[in-house]
C-alpha cells in the first residue's frame, strides 16, 4: 500500500507519467525517515529539506495539501497492518512541462539494529565540491548505494566519503559525522560539500544543553588524523538515530577502535530518544 494525492492506494495504482523526467535522466527527490512511538517526529525537517532542496534544483515545490501528514501516516500504516514502528520513504518525481511532479509516501518495517559493539566504518571514496547534487537527496543516488553495497560485502556498516584529495572526511553515504574529544562535538560544517541531515541539525541543537562544547568551524571536512585520536565517534540519520562508531579504517591501513557507544554518546543518545518519542522536532 502507498499514499498518493491524499488516498492510500494499492502499490500498483500508483501512476508516473513516461514524460516524467524522472524516467529521462533520474530527476526526483526522497526523504526517508521514521516513527518514533508512533509519530513521525521529523517529518518537519523532512518536508522543509524537500521543499528547499526542490526549489534550489529547479523542480516545482510541492504545496502543503500535495503532502502526508501525521494522519496521513497514521492510515498507511494501519493499511499495511504495521503495528509497531515503521520506515517511510517519501517520493516525489520531477515532472514535466506537460505533467506534474509525483509525490507518494511508503511504509515498511524497520531494518535491523546495528551490530553490538558499534559500526565498523572505513573511509575509501571520495566526493568533489563541484557536484551540486551534493547537499541535496536526490534520485540519482546511483553512486552512493554502489558504494554502501560494497561497504557491506567488505564488512563494514558504511563508508565515509573523502574531501577530494585530502587526507579529511565530509560524511558517510547515508549518514552524518560526528566526533567527541573531551567534551567537545564536531561535525563538518554545512558547507555544500555534505548533505545536511535532519538528525544532524537536531543534534546540533541539542548538544549545547548537554554540557558540549560545539567546535566552531568553517572547514567542509574533518581530518582523518582527528576521527584516529576522537574519544569517541558516532554517526546520524533519520532512520538509526545515533549510531556509535566502534571501529574506523582510514585509506591508508591505520584503525582505531572506540567504546561503543561512549558516555558522551549516550547522554546524547538517551536525550535525543526522549525527544523524539514525546512528538515533533521542530
Amino acid at each position: 500500500m502507498i499514499w498518493v494525492a491524499g488516498e492510500i492506494v494499492q502499490d500498483l495504482a500508483l501512476k508516473v507519467s513516461v514524460l516524467d523526467r524522472t524516467f529521462e535522466h533520474g530527476l526526483g527527490l526522497f526523504e526517508t525517515f521514521r516513527t518514533w512511538n508512533g509519530r513521525a517526529s521529523t517529518l518537519p525537517g523532512q518536508l522543509r529539506r524537500l521543499a528547499h532542496s526542490a526549489q534550489t534544483l529547479g523542480l516545482p515545490v510541492p504545496a502543503a495539501a500535495e503532502l502526508p501528514d501525521q494522519a496521513d501516516i497514521d492510515r498507511l500504516r494501519q493499511a499495511e497492518g504495521l503495528e509497531n514502528d515503521t520506515l517511510l520513504r517519501l517520493t516525489m518525481s520531477a515532472g514535466s512541462d506537460r505533467t506534474p511532479p509525483v509525490v507518494w509516501l511508503q511504509a515498511r518495517p524497520l531494518p535491523p539494529a546495528v551490530r553490538t559493539g558499534g559500526a565498523l566504518v572505513r573511509a575509501s571514496w571520495s566526493v568533489e565540491p563541484t557536484d551540486p547534487l551534493l547537499s541535496h537527496k536526490t534520485l540519482n543516488y546511483w553512486r552512493r548505494r554502489l558504494v554502501y553495497e560494497a561497504a557491506l560485502r567488505a564488512g563494514f556498516d558504511e563508508d565515509l566519503a573523502l574531501c577530494g584529495n585530502s587526507p579529511s572526511v565530509t560524511e558517510g553515504t547515508r549518514t552524518n559525522l560526528f566526533i567527541v574529544q573531551h567534551q567537545s562535538l564536531q561535525t563538518p560544517s554545512d558547507s555544500g560539500w555534505l548533505l545536511p541531515g535532519v538528525m544532524r541539525e537536531t543534534v546540533l541543537r541539542l548538544a549545547p544543553a548537554l554540557g558540549f562544547d560545539l567546535v566552531s568551524s568553517t572547514q567542509p571536512a574533518i581530518p582523518v588524523e582527528a576521527i584516529l585520536s576522537a574519544d569517541e565517534v558516532f554517526l546520524t540519520n533519520s532512520v538509526r538515530g545515533i549510531v556509535p562508531v566502534g571501529s574506523f579504517s582510514s585509506s591508508d591501513g591505520k584503525i582505531r577502535k572506540y567504546p561503543a557507544p561512549g558516555p558522551w554518546t549516550t547522554k546524547l543518545w538517551q536525550h535525543l530518544q526522549h525527544q523524539l518519542q514525546e512528538g515533533e522536532i521542530p
